[in-house]
């Protein structure tokens, strides 16, 4: 694997990494969510699909429906890998649900290679005012994944989250990968990746398509300078790198096919991924609408968690909250409820919220802009109908990660070679989740990649205090006197 001279020692990585596991598995043994069962765990529909896989009923789940039906309302990463550990270790037990979790507490190895080939491939973009040396910054991004609370706890939770994250870095330390390297080994893996990525969670295709895009780009951009391309440093740009670039979303469809015939043959409608995407938009967006698949809490209660630290008297005022923001579900009248349920399939019961939901925007067309600039708040600050947002111990850490990444991004300046890459990838999550719908969960994609540039702000301002974690290369010094000249 190509490294630059002044890279983080390969060893030290391994140790960060080792670390970040240790954490995640402690995590899970610590908060024992797994031995409350499936509930605790939050695996909720991942639950109920895996017991339908595994009790011979196949890919099912009762969406308005008084039995099992098949359904495309998930994913089906998740469901899949959940039953697989029901079938090993018994449907329900809280045993799977540990083996799950550490299974999940296992994807930040690949997530982290993901920043290190990142921060590695915007090397390039580091200002030659701050020559920081990619050691710093590469140890500060991975030492801040491994730590991050957020992440950390995630791993407690059997929700697809843990593929969205771990998806989203890893595709794009192989999409930085392969521009400094094209080939079709790495494209094959490209592809698998995306397509597994997606079938874990469906909102990543835009994120990784606007990369590929910008990698695409990059390689067929043949006259651009060595620095605003690392690919050409190899000499493997031009149409052979182009072609193998192709191969990426062309291994993926091949990958994502088979999904997408079971769901027609299944519900009788071509699917790609999931069918809930009326059901989600009506949730995200109807009139009445938090923003959020949850109710909002009442401001009076909301008050009495805001900043708060914790305490003896925390715990049931949370708790409290949390009755109140429940499923905006709860708000459909007895008649719509009726409406839906009599409706014979699950398609049909999607596109009722489908015509519900254009029905309400056309007559009130003003509501969906201020519905997407409230998510857009949301991403920017903290979702109001999760409780644990309004806390100090929640919030503190994003105090802290999202002015380091705007600092970062600003010093790292105009986006070049796979810093273009980056760049659209973080527009590609800001889109669905301000258009569509949004949630706390949602957020933490976007706080990965944050770490990126954060990391970088950090490592500019040690450099500025006159420190540096530098690799040991001999050609270390002379790397940077060449960058200075």
């Amino acid at each position: 694997m190509s490294r630059h001279d002044d890279e983080l020692d390969v060893r030290l990585v391994f140790v960060i990494i080792l670390f970040a596991v240790a954490l995640r598995i402690g995590a899970i043994w610590i908060l024992g969510t797994w031995r409350g069962g499936a509930h605790a765990s939050g695996a909720h529909e991942h639950d109920v699909i895996a017991r339908s896989l595994v009790g011979g009923t196949g890919f099912a789940f009762p969406f308005y429906a008084d039995a099992l039906e098949p359904t495309a309302t998930q994913a089906p990463v998740m469901p899949a890998l959940l039953a697989t550990s029901y079938r090993i270790l018994g449907v329900g037990q809280p045993g799977a649900l540990l083996a799950m979790q550490c299974f999940q507490a296992l994807w930040a190895v690949p997530a982290m290679w993901g920043i290190d080939r990142i921060t590695s491939g915007l090397a390039d973009a580091r200002p030659r005012r701050y020559p920081v040396s990619l050691a710093t910054w590469q140890g500060l991004a991975l030492l801040g994944f491994a730590a991050a609370p957020a992440l950390v706890y995630m791993v407690t939770r059997v929700q697809s989250i843990n593929a969205s994250v771990c998806g989203l870095l890893f595709v794009l330390g192989v999409f930085v990968r392969f521009l400094e390297r094209p080939s079709g080994p790495m494209a094959i893996v490209g592809g698998i990746a995306v397509a597994l990525s997606c079938l874990a969670e469906p909102i990543l295709a835009m994120p990784l398509g606007l990369a590929w895009w910008g990698l695409f780009a990059l390689l067929h951009r043949s006259e651009v300078e060595p620095a605003e391309n690392p690919a050409l440093r190899n000499g493997r740009t031009g149409s052979p790198g182009r072609l193998w670039a192709w191969a990426i979303p062309g291994v993926a469809a091949l990958c994502v096919l088979p999904w997408v015939v079971r769901n027609t043959v299944a519900l009788g409608e071509p699917t790609f991924i999931k069918s809930s995407f009326w059901y989600v938009f009506w949730q995200g967006n109807h009139i009445g609408a938090s923003g959020t698949d949850k109710r909002n809490v009442d401001e009076a209660l909301a008050s009495r968690l805001r900043w708060q630290t914790g305490g003896a008297s925390f715990e049931p005022v949370l708790e409290a909250a949390r009755r109140q923001a429940v499923s905006v579900d709860a708000g459909l009248a007895k008649a719509d409820l009726n409406s839906i349920r009599s409706l014979p399939t699950e398609v049909e019961r999607m596109a009722w919220f489908g015509k519900r939901i254009r029905s309400e925007l056309a007559a009130e067309p003003a509501h969906y802009p201020r519905m997407m600039a409230r998510r857009l708040e949301m991403l920017v600050w903290f979702d109001p109908t999760n409780p644990r947002s309004l806390v100090l111990p929640y919030r503190f850490p994003y105090l802290v990660l999202s002015p380091l990444a705007l600092i970062g991004l600003l010093l790292l300046g105009r986006p070049k070679g796979a810093a273009s890459m980056f760049w659209l990838a973080g527009i590609g999550l800001v889109i669905p989740l301000s258009a569509i719908i949004t949630s706390a969960r949602f957020r933490l994609m976007i706080e990965a990649w944050m770490l990126v540039p954060a990391a970088y702000a950090v490592a500019v301002g040690i450099f500025r205090l006159g420190f540096q974690l530098k690799p040991g290369s001999k050609r270390y010094g002379e790397t940077l006197e060449a960058r200075n000249s």
